[in-house]
């Protein structure tokens, strides 16, 4: 920003929650307190209902190029915009988290391995997808995974590999399930709307292309990220797995149909839960995906 404005803007960066923490981050941005802000989805179900639309819907892409036009389109949605531009900021825009595999101490290649196994979770929907096959789960926050991983309180973690390889968690769980589980949108950098109307028209159109930048940099380091993961793992006598179709097939017929439960929930809330979900699954199969079943969403 500071080279394509030649030096009009300036951006401090605070990292790791040093100026706010996470689940702050939203109410900062929206009451001044800090300029900008990346605000993390999955921390916000109540606030960004609509946002969160992909935790529902597992086996969803995976491939970063895809994951970049799917949430490109999303964010499009005047209702799912609104979800976030209704607490007085400005979305730039979004980063996808790499799709989520198995990090575990004991190997997991098959549905019937999941079976009294303490896997560490996420949100509302996660933890009903591991009981589905059997699995306990239980909520670990990720700087507490690979002690929690050590010391047995879990014994394996749902996390893509580029994260089982940056949590090093590879040295305490020596087997890797790719699974592809889903991939939400992890990341919103936001700015205060107040902040940025105060911008020039021609500054706030260096900060949308440099979004655009970002979204598409973003989506080459994604991959690269799992690569390095995969990398890791190999190199610390890791063993990876991949999940059979067939499997995936049998276990997202054992659970529930999430998207249809998520759309009623949303239309009860007033919200276009329907209209979202059927967006999100038609736009999925449009960039050439294939769930292990139908969502069918009515």
């Amino acid at each position: 920003m500071e080279k394509r404005t030649n030096g009009q803007v300036k951006i401090q960066t605070f990292w790791a929650g040093s100026l706010v923490k996470t689940k702050e981050t939203l109410d900062a941005v929206q009451n001044g307190m800090v300029d900008i802000g990346l605000v993390n989805a999955p921390h916000y179900p109540d606030k960004l209902p609509l946002i969160n639309m992909q935790m529902p819907v597992f086996f969803s892409p995976a491939d970063p190029q895809v994951l970049l036009k799917l949430f490109s389109t999303m964010m499009k949605h005047p209702a799912v915009l609104n979800d976030i531009e209704r607490y007085n900021v400005k979305h730039l825009f979004q980063v996808p988290v790499e799709s989520k595999g198995i990090a575990s101490i004991k190997p997991i290649k098959t549905l019937a391995d999941f079976k009294g196994v303490k896997i560490s979770t996420i949100g509302v929907y996660y933890p009903r997808a591991m009981k589905a096959v059997g699995a306990v789960p239980v909520t670990v926050g990720a700087p507490r995974m690979y002690q929690s991983l050590q010391t047995g309180v879990i014994e394996g973690s749902a996390m893509g590999f580029g994260s089982i390889g940056a949590y090093k968690l590879y040295e305490v769980a020596k087997y890797a399930l790719g699974v592809d589980l889903g991939a939400e949108i992890v990341a919103l950098p936001v700015m205060n709307r107040d902040a940025w109307n105060r911008l020039p028209p021609d500054i706030q159109k260096v900060f949308t292309d440099t979004a655009q930048d970002a979204m598409a940099f973003n989506a080459q380091n994604l991959a690269k990220y799992r690569a390095i993961g995969i990398e890791k793992i190999e190199k610390a006598g890791g063993t990876i797995s991949e999940m059979s179709w067939d499997d995936k097939v049998k276990w997202a017929n054992l659970m529930e149909n999430y998207p249809a439960q998520w759309a009623k929930e949303m239309d009860a809330k007033g919200l276009p839960g329907t209209e979202v979900m059927k967006l999100f699954l038609a736009t999925c199969q449009q960039l050439g995906h294939t769930f292990p079943r139908d969502w069918d969403v009515k």
